[in-house]
Formats: C-alpha cells, sequence, structure tokens
C-alpha cells in the first residue's frame, strides 16, 4: 500500500466519521423533538385526567350535598310531625283545663 492508497482510507474514515457525528445529530434532534412531542402529550393527558378527576369531585360532592339535603329534609318532616302532634296533645289539655276552670267559675 502506498501514500496514495493510505491517504484515501484516511480520507474515508474521515468521511465515515463525519457522517457518522451528522447521523448522531440527526438522531439527536429527533430524540428531542420526540421528547418535546412526549412531554406535550403526557402534559395533555394529565391535564385532562385532573379535569376528570375535578369533575368526579364535583359531582361526589354534589351528590353528598343532595344526600345531606333528603336526609335534612327527613328530619324536619319528622321533628314537624312530631312538632304538630305535640302541639295538638298540648292543645287538647288547654282545652280540658280551660273546660274545668270555666266550670269551676261560671254557675251550673
Amino acid at each position: 500500500m502506498g501514500p496514495e492508497r493510505d491517504g484515501t482510507i484516511l480520507k474515508g474514515i474521515y468521511a465515515a466519521e463525519r457522517e457518522a457525528d451528522r447521523i448522531v445529530r440527526d438522531a439527536e434532534g429527533l430524540a428531542d423533538a420526540l421528547r418535546r412531542e412526549a412531554a406535550a402529550r403526557a402534559d395533555a393527558i394529565l391535564s385532562e385526567n385532573q379535569s376528570r378527576l375535578g369533575r368526579c369531585r364535583t359531582g361526589r360532592l354534589d351528590a353528598a350535598v343532595a344526600e345531606s339535603d333528603r336526609e335534612a329534609e327527613a328530619l324536619l318532616s319528622d321533628a314537624r310531625c312530631s312538632a304538630e302532634a305535640w302541639a295538638s296533645a298540648e292543645r287538647q289539655r288547654i282545652d280540658d283545663l280551660a273546660d274545668r276552670l270555666l266550670a269551676m267559675v261560671l254557675p251550673r
């Protein structure tokens, strides 16, 4: 092998190294773009999941509030019925007491 042949081989090696460097740079650029795209997709998915979670929490909260409202209405209804029954019994007791007092005061 002569110096000319060695120079051709060295030129080939340098050209291959430059080509390898270019391929690596291109691959790194593509990997960076893919990484950015994946991060953007992950952010979008995270945002959607957070939104969905917020809607679920709101839905559960609304359901809990509605259940509490139903329970409160039932308690109020029971209390109202009890109060009406007590008031009716007290009215009758007061009427009976008034009748006895009138009977004691008024001549027969």
